[in-house]
């Protein structure tokens, strides 16, 4: 009877997984952004399998995360990778807000509301939206940025983690008293709101994705803590509008651009010169300078000198 001959080794030997320094081994997880299972919904991932490729369509791709906590799943470990991926391309390329669209839409979203305000007298700052252009005429006509209690319980800090339109009307029976809102809002499908807000200072952010379906479970048992992790990166790449959208982006502040003289004499008093220390600078009259002070803070409908500086800082208009 002939020899038995060995076994044959394995063509392929499993590579052993790099454990992260000063992470213990049960703490590591390796998240693989290829390969993925086919998109479910609310997944960010496209037919490439990788939202940079799908949205961005450039800049570089990392080929596995080791994301060290033993409750993050691999699909909100791909959401905000994904996420944090686009948003930088978007930033180079000068592209944020679009970015910022394309990523909420793929989270469910159908529309994208932001805006910033003063924390002291809860002043509208900017705001833009994605929202249908003849929806956010109408809005703009009737005034609802004055009413709507979403908007102000969002500046106050007070606003609903999630917004359901139907069943506040439903709620509020034969008494609509924001009947004409609510309605408009349901019209074009935004029957959900996802409201998130956050302050820094004497000014503030608000930050609203509109919603055709429920949202509640777009994650499953994750899904406060994955939107809430993406809208604060959403938020952090948040600029004004620059005056150049065309389709109702800016809606509903009331303010115009500065002068370029304006905003010459509000980033020098802003960076701590006095009247006759711009006016030196600039070669101009104090009474000029003055004259400049008091006819940018009408253009911003500011009622003090203070509110105008702190209005233009949070527009964006001013060096520092």
């Amino acid at each position: 009877m002939g020899r038995v001959p060995a076994p044959c080794a394995p063509l392929f030997r499993r590579r052993p997984v790099r454990q992260s320094r000063g992470i213990p081994p049960a703490l590591t997880r390796r998240v693989a952004v290829s390969s993925q299972p086919a998109r479910r919904k609310g997944d960010l991932r496209g037919n490439s399998g990788h939202l940079g490729n799908d949205l961005a369509h450039s800049g570089p791709r990392r080929p596995d995360v080791r994301i060290a906590t033993p409750r993050m799943t691999t699909r909100f470990a791909n959401l905000l990778i994904d996420t944090a991926d686009v948003l930088a391309v978007a930033e180079q390329e000068g592209d944020t807000w679009a970015a910022i669209n394309r990523v909420a839409n793929r989270i469910g979203a159908i529309a994208v509301n932001a805006g910033a305000f003063l924390r002291s007298d809860q002043q509208i700052a900017w705001m833009r939206s994605s929202m249908n252009s003849r929806w956010l005429e109408d809005y703009g006509a009737q005034g609802f940025h004055q009413t709507d209690p979403l908007l102000r319980a969002a500046m106050a800090g007070t606003a609903p983690r999630t917004y359901d339109v139907a069943g506040l009307e439903a709620a509020a029976g034969p008494d609509r008293t924001h009947g004409a809102l609510h309605d408009g809002m349901m019209s074009h499908g935004y029957n959900y709101m996802i409201t998130r807000s956050w302050f820094e200072g004497t000014a503030g952010k608000c930050l609203v994705f509109s919603c055709r379906d429920d949202p509640t479970d777009m994650f499953g048992p994750g899904t406060e803590r994955a939107l809430s992790a993406v809208s604060a990166m959403l938020t952090h790449s948040l600029t004004p509008p620059d005056g150049s959208a065309r389709d109702g982006l800016a809606f509903g502040s009331g303010w115009s651009d500065l002068d370029p003289a304006e905003r010459d004499v509000l980033s020098y008093l802003v960076n701590g010169y006095n009247v006759a220390l711009i006016a030196e600078t600039l070669s101009l009259t104090e009474p000029d300078v003055v004259r400049l002070i008091r006819s940018a803070s009408r253009r911003m409908r500011a009622e003090t000198t203070d509110q105008a500086l702190s209005l233009a800082l949070t527009r964006g208009l001013l060096s520092v």
